[in-house]
């Protein structure tokens, strides 16, 4: 009996010490995210991951300048659920909420707030360049997740039936 729990905590502790850490894990998604941006001509995400959320700053440039911003902000340990879409220019990643848990901010150049609310959907969006990162994105969006408390399902990208 002891020789089993022995070899029970063995393996245990050889998983656990191989799964990558939330520094190498949010590392990771920060790069793929910046390398897989949507390329548009009026604005550009950046995204950031500290303290358990997961920031996107939306920055609108109409003029040759700033003109308009959007803060999004979830805490990773709220979202139970990611979504897998694609559109005609890229993957969507849905983080869903139970509750109002995405802060979003609207802000002018002079950073004056004109709109704020809550919602349950944190909404990332990539090119379509590497398809693999259809499946590789959601699982390291889901292991950072865990790493902070939390516990997403992943719910694929519906096929097609035709």
């Amino acid at each position: 009996m002891k020789k089993n729990f022995y070899i029970v905590l063995l393996f245990t502790i050889t998983c656990i010490s191989f799964s990558q850490t939330k520094e190498d894990t949010s590392n990771w998604i920060l790069k793929e995210l910046s390398n897989h941006q949507l390329k548009g001509n009026i604005g550009y995400s950046n995204y950031f991951i500290n303290e358990g959320s997961i920031t996107e700053e939306y920055l609108w440039n109409t003029t040759g300048k700033f003109t308009l911003g959007m803060y999004a902000k979830i805490s990773l340990k709220n979202v139970y659920q990611i979504e897998i879409d694609k559109s005609q220019v890229g993957y969507i990643f849905n983080l869903k909420c139970k509750s109002n848990c995405v802060s979003v901010r609207w802000y002018d150049n002079d950073e004056k707030i004109k709109e704020q609310y809550s919602t349950q959907t944190f909404t990332i969006q990539i090119d379509q360049n590497d398809s693999t990162l259809l499946d590789r994105i959601p699982k390291a969006l889901a292991h950072l997740i865990k790493l902070y408390g939390g516990n997403a399902k992943i719910v694929p990208l519906k096929k097609d039936p035709f």
